[in-house]
């Protein structure tokens, strides 16, 4: 499906009607880590990985269409002071992610639309986990083998999710939304499978705006998401319908309200029972299906932007708090959560830095009995010497659940782990039109 989309632009190229930007970067880190148990070289107080970002983006502008598309992988060698022959140590790993976006524009009327987003490769988990509060913790249920557990903090991962809508202005000041889409991946293999099962999701949205003044606007969405997780045939779903309020006080200052209600629920996977087609010792497989539920919750949240603005720098915040249900895919269920976040920005001709913290909390039986909580910080400064290259030094810090196994337990036990990640980076990037 990703190909057609690129058919649109060849007639618009032959005839010389097109035109766009393109901006090419590579960001080359050294990131020093807390090691992961299991993963890393037994006794190692710190790690160190080199890291490499390469990424391509450009925008075509052709008549009324619009086509945008990045590329942007990962490569890692973790532990490169690590001897070859260790087992733990000196590995290279990657990660792609490739995206797109085509829109026909066209003044006053509807504008459809179709993007596309596709990644694979193997994904560090606890990296991915810092600085994103909307992502929980990896506990699945039921706890996995002692080997599954080592391998979760490193898994293959293969996700495609497609979305096609149409934004149709209904007059001056109303317009309408609606889209639909479809998500399929997780764990490429049975250990990553373990903690990210693989799952179908379709998803749907519908949303109308008004802008009532100059400064307020009311928004109202209808939105669901359901995963059919293949894996363990789990199912989870989230229904939201909720009313947004956004004032502009002034240039520097926007505030968004929103309040609705939500519905989330499914079917949890089915727990393990013996076989009856083999009486071998441990030998079992998945029990019947369980009973569908739904419960019905709150949808609040609360967005604050603000913008200062001195003589020779300014600052820019965000911050954010939320109840919403929330559909995870790292244990194959939905339940309620909060979330909290504040971000800053702050930048001085060439010197910039920037700082984001929060957590995110799961209400309810299943998300308490999960211990569904993550805390996150991170921070970064960094220095521009020209248009083509700068320098940054970035640190981020993680605690989230974690399974481990110890002497006393024979099963993995639940527990908290606390992650660090210190990188030095240098960027070079270069940007054009055409």
């Amino acid at each position: 499906m990703g190909f057609f989309p690129l058919l649109w632009l060849f007639p618009v190229l032959a005839y010389g009607q097109a035109q766009g930007t393109y901006t090419l970067s590579a960001r080359l880190e050294a990131t020093g880590r807390s090691p992961y148990e299991g993963m890393d070289s037994p006794g190692a107080r710190h790690v160190l990985d080199v890291e490499l970002f390469p990424l391509a983006e450009t925008e075509v502008f052709g008549g009324a269409w619009h086509f945008s598309g990045v590329y942007a992988p990962m490569l890692r060698l973790r532990e490169v002071y690590a001897e070859p022959q260790s087992t733990e140590g000196n590995r290279f790993e990657h990660y792609h992610r490739l995206a797109w976006f085509a829109e026909r524009r066209r003044e006053g009327r509807a504008r459809p639309y179709v993007r596309q987003t596709f990644s694979y490769g193997k994904m560090d988990l606890l990296a991915a986990l810092a600085g994103s509060p909307a992502l929980p913790g990896v506990p699945p249920g039921p706890p996995p083998a002692l080997s599954q557990s080592v391998a979760a903090l490193s898994l293959k991962d293969v996700q495609l999710e497609t979305e096609a809508g149409i934004d149709i202005p209904l007059s001056r000041y109303w317009a309408a939304l609606i889209f639909v889409g479809y998500a399929w991946g997780g764990g490429v293999d049975k250990d990553s499978r373990a903690y990210l099962p693989m799952a179908r999701t379709p998803f749907f949205g519908l949303q109308t705006e008004w802008q009532m003044t100059s400064t307020d606007t009311l928004i109202l969405r209808l939105a669901g998401r359901y995963g059919f997780f293949l894996s363990n045939r789990a199912e989870a779903g989230t229904v939201d319908l909720y009313e947004t309020w956004r004032h502009r006080f002034d240039e520097r200052t926007t505030v968004e309200l929103s309040a609705g209600v939500s519905a989330y629920g499914g079917r949890p996977a089915p727990g393990q029972i013996p076989d009856p087609n083999n009486s071998t010792p441990n030998n079992t497989i998945l029990g019947p299906k369980l009973p569908f539920r739904w419960h019905a919750a709150p949808y609040v949240a609360l967005r604050l932007l603000r913008h200062f603005e001195w003589e020779t720098h300014n600052l820019d915040m965000d911050l954010l708090g939320q109840i919403a249900p929330f559909l995870d895919r790292y244990t194959a269920s939905a339940y309620e959560r909060a979330e909290a976040s504040v971000g800053l920005r702050w930048r001085w001709e060439d010197i910039y830095a920037e700082g984001r913290g929060g957590l995110g909390r799961g209400l309810g039986l299943v998300a308490e009995e999960l211990a569904m909580t993550t805390y996150f910080g991170e921070a970064a400064v960094g220095y521009r010497f020209n248009p083509y290259c700068r320098m940054e030094l970035r640190g981020n810090y993680a605690s989230l659940p974690q399974f481990v196994q110890t002497e006393a337990a024979a099963a993995p036990v639940l527990t908290r782990a606390d992650q660090w990640r210190i990188g030095l980076s240098l960027t070079i990037e270069y940007s054009g039109s055409y």
